[in-house]
């Protein structure tokens, strides 16, 4: 499949928002709605305020076949809870003195359901490529994800280690330097 990737602020100029909408609207993401919420209803305004930037991967029509959304988050550089897999070598490598780190967020990251298998992996493989640019332009190393339970593995597999799992949402939080994911 060839598919580019494009902010979702360029996506506007070249679709419209009629465009934007009638396109999302067809976007299908059955293994998590979640994702497919975010897009329909939360990406354009979290653009928009400059909360995060949704990067789409598109066709020459136009057609969305899976997305990443980026932004900067502050980590707690909390005690090792049980389970976690994080250890405090870590947090020191990135000079968390105070508590806190600064850390890339890939706050979403999704493929249709109608994307060829493996969008995902090369959705990650380009946010990382991404956040690895400015890394070298703004010296961050961390980058997280949030993810369900049943996807662990999968971001284990990718250089991720469980930092806690969030009691209230429930979603597991995945932190890994960047350098090592790469």
């Amino acid at each position: 499949m060839n598919y580019s990737i494009i902010r979702l602020d360029n996506y506007l100029d070249l679709a419209g928002r009629t465009g934007f909408y009638c396109n999302v609207s067809e976007y299908v993401c059955s293994k998590d709605p979640d994702v497919e919420i975010y897009l329909k209803e939360k990406a354009l305004h979290h653009t928009n305020h400059d909360v995060s930037k949704t990067f789409l991967a598109v066709d020459e029509h136009l057609t969305i076949y899976g997305y990443y959304t980026l932004a900067i988050k502050c980590l707690a550089a909390p005690e090792p809870t049980p389970g976690a897999e994080v250890s405090r070598t870590f947090y020191h490598n990135l000079n968390a003195h105070d508590g806190v780190v600064q850390a890339f967020l890939i706050g979403q990251l999704s493929r249709a359901d109608y994307s060829p298998k493996g969008l995902g992996a090369e959705l990650l493989k380009e946010a990382l490529k991404d956040l690895n640019t400015h890394r070298a332009d703004l010296g961050c190393n961390a980058v997280r994800v949030d993810c369900h339970e049943n996807m662990l593995g999968y971001y284990r597999d990718k250089g991720f280690r469980l930092m806690k799992k969030d009691p209230t949402t429930g979603l597991c939080h995945m932190v890994a330097l960047l350098k090592q994911c790469l």
